[in-house]
């Protein structure tokens, strides 16, 4: 009988880097740029969580602070963030009446209930949703709180007229419902600079969010992994959405970065490319399937997949990482 043993975790998926106690810029003075401010961080805030609610992208928040490590947001650190539409104008003189604020309605918090699901059956974005009621996308909610609750139709009603915003999400003529992800003249090898990987998917045609999540329970589905799991993993990360590189350059709708793509291709015999969707996919899945050969439990699995396995056996699991696995299983009850 010949026993094959599988390729060591890199460095990078095992362990995080030794981090300072505070890994974002403090500020002490006014030094902000125009258009931003400062902003204290808070328990279970994430640059993704943050970037939705200032309507930024976590690259730029993570350029502006130069932040080694995004994932390690430390509560009480202060970062810059953009400031709202009011406090960029630059403009002096008396301030400008404020808009009325829209009609709310209360909605009590049902059990199984998350941010997410109330906002999808509200029809409202959960940027709004927790910033109405002064939350965190990761803050925890349970049965009895009373949310209040503005809805498109009613914050139209009384808004004024203001220029759309820029969309979330690539237009149709860049999405496909096929699995593919294609790029003008073919495509490009993965950089180390995440702004050139993120300007290559900007160029390419990408699979939609529908169908990268039909993606995402195929591949798990093949490789023995809870397709729940995956899509909760992958919703966390990077709301399906294959356009997301970060700034420290995870990659994709799994959020991979290249180390960790590496790994995956000596565990299933073939290159993988991060830019591409189903390589993106695929080699995300294939880090679940071995940390849950690895974890004693599926919490575990998760923990270890945004903290590092090493990192969750030798120093016990973050405070972040508490928040995140809450987050995840909270989705997984969900998609």
């Amino acid at each position: 009988m010949v026993l094959f043993t599988a390729p060591a975790l890199p460095a990078e998926i095992v362990s995080l880097p030794s981090l300072p106690a505070t890994t974002a810029t403090v500020r002490t003075n006014t030094t902000a740029p125009n258009g931003w401010t400062e902003y204290q961080v808070k328990g279970g805030d994430t640059l993704i969580g943050l970037a939705a609610i200032f309507k930024t992208s976590p690259g730029e928040l993570a350029a502006h602070n130069n932040l080694a490590n995004p994932r390690a947001l430390r509560a009480g650190s202060t970062i810059l963030v953009p400031r709202g539409d009011a406090a960029s104008t630059g403009q002096s003189g008396p301030a400008a009446p404020a808009d009325p604020a829209p009609p709310a309605t209360a909605y009590t918090v049902k059990q199984g209930d998350t941010l997410w699901s109330i906002a999808a059956s509200h029809s409202i974005g959960l940027p709004s949703l927790v910033k109405a009621n002064g939350l965190n996308p990761r803050s925890h909610i349970h049965p009895g709180q009373v949310l209040q609750i503005t809805t498109m139709v009613a914050a139209a009603q009384t808004a004024p007229a203001k220029p759309a915003p820029a969309p979330e999400t690539p237009p149709a003529s860049q999405q496909s419902d096929g699995h593919d992800t294609v790029f003008p003249g073919g495509t490009p090898a993965m950089s180390k600079n995440p702004a050139t990987n993120r300007a290559a998917l900007a160029a390419a045609t990408v699979p939609s969010r529908s169908a990268t999540r039909d993606l995402i329970v195929a591949t798990a589905s093949q490789h023995g992994v809870d397709p729940k799991l995956a899509l909760a993993i992958s919703m966390q990360e990077s709301g399906w959405n294959q356009r997301n590189v970060s700034g420290v350059n995870a990659i994709g709708a799994m959020q991979v970065i290249p180390a960790g793509g590496q790994w995956a291709e000596a565990m299933i015999g073939r290159d993988l490319n991060l830019l591409d969707t189903r390589d993106n996919v695929t080699a995300g899945v294939v880090m679940l399937r071995t940390l849950g050969s690895m974890a004693t439990s599926e919490d575990e699995v998760i923990a270890a997949y945004y903290q590092g396995f090493a990192s969750v056996r030798s120093k016990g699991w973050f405070k972040d990482t508490h928040f995140y696995v809450r987050s995840v299983k909270a989705l997984k009850d969900r998609v």
